[in-house]
C-alpha cells in the first residue's frame, strides 16, 4: 500500500514539474551561444559550433523535407509539443 501511494505521488510530482517548466521555456540568442531551456532536452550551443549558412526559418504548414511524423520520444500536452 506505501508503495502504491509513494509511485502515485512521484508520478503527479513529475507531471508537475511538467506542467511548471513548460510554462518558462525559454530561448535565449546571444553572440556566443543559444540556450534552449525546456524541461528534459534543454542545451545550450557554442556559437562556434554553428555552420554558418546553415541556419533557416522553417514552416511546418508547407510541404518542406521537415514534416511532422510518428513521435518515438517527447513530450506532448495540450498547448505544449515537445520532442
Amino acid at each position: 500500500m506505501t508503495l502504491a501511494a509513494l509511485t502515485t505521488l512521484a508520478i503527479a510530482g513529475l507531471f508537475l514539474w511538467f506542467y511548471f517548466a513548460q510554462r518558462s521555456s525559454s530561448i535565449e540568442v546571444s553572440n556566443s551561444e543559444i540556450s534552449i531551456h525546456i524541461p528534459i532536452y534543454g542545451r545550450t550551443i557554442n556559437a562556434n559550433e554553428i555552420v554558418p549558412g546553415s541556419i533557416q526559418t522553417i514552416s511546418l504548414t508547407q510541404d518542406t523535407p521537415f514534416r511532422l511524423t510518428w513521435r518515438t520520444n517527447g513530450l506532448g500536452v495540450p498547448g505544449y509539443q515537445l520532442g
